[in-house]
């Protein structure tokens, strides 16, 4: 019977580079792996779990989804902004755990603001990975 060595390669690589990312933690800084948040998916507060957003939210694969506050702002040109349009959202508040939705009826389109959330950890970019 003749084993399938691509597969192993294939996990021992994956361990030598866990355990080479673990090693190089010491060096590296909070900002080094930072994703900026204008590149986040995000989604507001106030949103109704009705069955497209689910879809959309499960379709991103993530297992936690910041969630950020609607709030209201201006522009330079003193246009008012609502967060979530023009690239602007508030602050993000807390985080939502998809797998919370598992146990929802998309039918009933419940809000978001009542389901639990996890308050994010704040700390600075300049911070040391460990």
């Amino acid at each position: 019977m003749k084993k399938n060595l691509s597969a192993r390669y294939v996990k021992d690589l994956d361990t030598v580079n866990l355990v080479e990312g673990a090693l190089n933690m010491e060096e590296k800084i909070v900002g080094d792996i930072m994703t900026p948040l204008n590149e986040v998916y995000a989604i507001p507060h106030d949103m109704i779990l009705d069955e497209k957003n689910v879809l959309d939210i499960y379709r991103r694969g993530h297992s936690h989804v910041p969630v950020y506050q609607n709030t209201t702002a201006t522009d330079d040109n003193g246009r008012r902004i609502v967060g979530g349009s023009e690239g602007f959202r508030g602050a993000i508040f807390g985080v939502f755990k998809v797998k919370k939705m598992i146990v929802t009826n998309h039918t009933e389109c419940r809000c978001l603001n009542t389901m639990p959330t996890i308050t994010p950890y704040c700390v600075s970019p300049n911070m040391n990975m460990l």
